[in-house]
């Protein structure tokens, strides 16, 4: 080998190395998932691209917990997904009346919800081992635990870390309307890119 090609090897390797570790770790450690609506608003909203950890990696916590951005699979459905947060763990009782939800009869403390919202009513349940209550920070434009009931553990994709992209591609009403009023979309309507909401960490509430 000579030394030009030497030179040359000892530059490749390492970026080679980088780049199949990089593909390693994205294999068995981060996961990547779009946001399609607007029921995590304001944590999430449709145009994000985020990074899901699993529970139990070197990069995640060992077990799902309260106020964790969650990713899982739809009950008998493994190519649909669904992103909500947990409000309650297995053992504990569940109450929802309105504005307040209780958690083995105190009321949980929610910072992250918008100011008007309407939890709506389910009736007290303990929920059974491998059981999390899962619901939208969007309340009122949120299918969640009180249309399904809870997700099982095992449907548990991972965590919701990190939003690594957001953009939107011009077809908001509001876009709509700028582009062609009275008309569809217009196909000149540029890609909107969410320049604040890039590398935003996606914070549960312990």
């Amino acid at each position: 080998m000579n030394k030009n090609l030497r030179g040359t090897f000892r530059f490749v390797q390492p970026v080679a190395m980088a780049i199949v570790a990089a593909l390693l770790i994205r294999a068995t450690i981060l996961q990547t998932f779009s946001i399609p609506s607007n029921s995590m608003w304001p944590a999430l909203q449709t145009g994000d691209h985020i990074v899901v950890t699993p529970y139990g990696s070197v990069a995640g916590s060992q077990v799902p917990r309260r106020g964790d951005v969650i990713v899982f699979r739809g009950a008998g459905d493994d190519r649909n997904f669904y992103v909500k947060r947990i409000v309650a763990l297995p053992g504990e009782e569940i109450r929802i009346d309105g504005p307040s939800l209780f958690i083995n009869g105190h009321i949980l403390p929610e910072s992250y919800l918008p100011r008007h919202y309407d939890n709506g009513f389910v009736m007290p349940r303990v929920l059974r081992q491998g059981e999390y209550f899962v619901m939208g920070d969007c309340r009122n434009d949120s299918i969640d635990s009180r249309d399904w009931g809870p997700v099982a553990g095992e449907r548990v994709v991972g965590q919701a870390r990190l939003i690594f992209w957001s953009s939107s591609d011009g077809s908001s009403d509001f876009q709509q309307a700028i582009a062609a009023p009275g008309r569809g979309r217009h196909p000149s309507v540029p890609l909107a890119v969410h320049w604040s909401r890039l590398f935003r960490l996606i914070h549960g509430a312990h």
